[in-house]
């Protein structure tokens, strides 16, 4: 679900940019399943491994360890990954320039996905599996 979201927040977001459907944003949006995939396996792999370690803590402690040590990798990592992309947008052919754009959006957009949805979709299902 958190990667789907990252598509449908990519499109909307070329469309409220004033562009449309190409190469670039096609290629973009496939590039965005990858980065999407991998940072939602990253914090849902780390949850497991607090949820394992610490059997007595709370959801919420646990995911709290998350984000204080993978968050913070992850975050690291975009950011250096967005920084990159941008400079991108000062090459002076076009085809390039709205491909360093869209891709630190993606990169972004992807962040959030995994640091807030997906841990709002683990806390969801953690506590409905507590509840039965």
């Amino acid at each position: 679900i958190p990667i789907i979201l990252v598509v449908i927040w990519l499109y909307g977001f070329i469309y409220l940019m004033g562009d449309s459907l190409n190469v670039i944003t096609l290629v973009i949006s496939s590039l965005s399943l990858g980065v999407g995939i991998d940072y939602c396996i990253h914090v849902t792999e780390r949850f497991r491994e607090e949820k394992l370690k610490n059997k007595k803590e709370s959801i919420s402690l646990s995911l709290q360890n998350v984000a204080n040590t993978s968050g913070i990798a992850l975050f690291g990592a975009a950011v250096s990954d967005i920084m990159g992309f941008l400079v991108i947008t000062f090459s002076p052919m076009g085809v390039f320039n709205l491909f360093g754009f869209y891709s630190a959006a993606m990169i972004g957009l992807s962040l959030i996905a995994a640091l807030i949805i997906t841990t709002a979709a683990i806390c969801v299902l953690e506590k409905s599996d507590e509840e039965e």
